[in-house]
């Protein structure tokens, strides 16, 4: 018997589309699971702790459907212009894809040389748009010595966010909130600069209630061991207000959450 070409066609378009169909699908699948990818470009305000295994830990704690995973280009006394000049984010971007890039400048800079600051943020910003990331500005806190330097952190980060239109990560802030709670947490090391494990563990809630919309989870045994003096839900609560009072164009919008961070 003779099959004609012509009454196979219906067939094999319904096989073709289904098949199609199945592997948009599966895709469809494996991106609702696949990582959120995190690079972090800074200094020992980010690596002291490792503040990005700390976010890491809480969202494989939480059981997100999408973890963070990430990678950290730190080093001692860094700005953005040293990172920039050394090269490693660029070669980091061209090696991999990231959803986010995070921005933490040296302490002193953005009160210093606040025209420094934004030349190396808007260069950065260039490339990480180029392919396809998320800039965020991870804004830090004041010395301990010097409170008063809070307010101009946070106008120097929250205007170069809203010019990038790049996301901000309010840690100096959580920060301000945490210190004036009772009993007061413990959050700086005794050179009353860098972070103790409290001081990186808000840093961290930070940005998971950036990310993911939602207060971290309840910290591991071994995490609360190395809280001092403070409380989990203290830290996490200073850490949630200083997201939630973020004008919000500098917040992760309903969709970049739904597209970023699937529950």
């Amino acid at each position: 018997m003779r099959i004609s070409i012509r009454s196979i066609i219906p067939f094999l378009f319904i096989y073709l589309t289904s098949t199609l169909y199945a592997s948009a699908a599966q895709q469809t699948q494996a991106d609702a699971h696949a990582p959120i990818k995190i690079l972090f470009v800074g200094n020992s305000y980010t690596y002291v702790n490792d503040l990005p295994a700390v976010l890491s830990e809480m969202s494989i704690q939480a059981r997100q459907a999408r973890p963070i995973q990430t990678k950290t280009l730190a080093f001692s006394g860094a700005s953005l212009e040293l990172h920039w000049k050394k090269g490693d984010i660029q070669q980091a971007l061209k090696d991999e894809h990231w959803d986010y890039v995070v921005l933490q400048e040296h302490s002193m800079l953005p009160v210093k040389n606040l025209d420094l600051m934004y030349q190396y943020a808007r260069l950065m910003d260039d490339e990480i748009k180029k392919k396809g990331a998320k800039t965020i500005f991870y804004l830090t806190w004041a010395r301990q010595n010097n409170p008063d330097m809070q307010a101009k952190l946070d106008q120097a980060y929250t205007a170069i966010a809203k010019e990038r239109g790049a996301l901000l990560a309010p840690v100096g802030q959580a920060w301000q909130t945490a210190l004036a709670a009772t009993p007061r947490p413990s959050l700086f090391l005794p050179d009353g600069s860098h972070p103790s494990f409290t001081g990186s563990y808000i840093g961290a809630s930070v940005f998971y209630s950036l990310i993911y919309g939602k207060k971290p989870p309840q910290p591991s045994a071994a995490q609360t061991k190395r809280l001092e003096k403070a409380t989990a839900a203290t830290l996490q609560q200073a850490a949630w207000k200083a997201v939630q009072s973020l004008e919000s164009s500098l917040r992760v919008s309903p969709t970049a959450q739904d597209m970023h961070a699937a529950n």
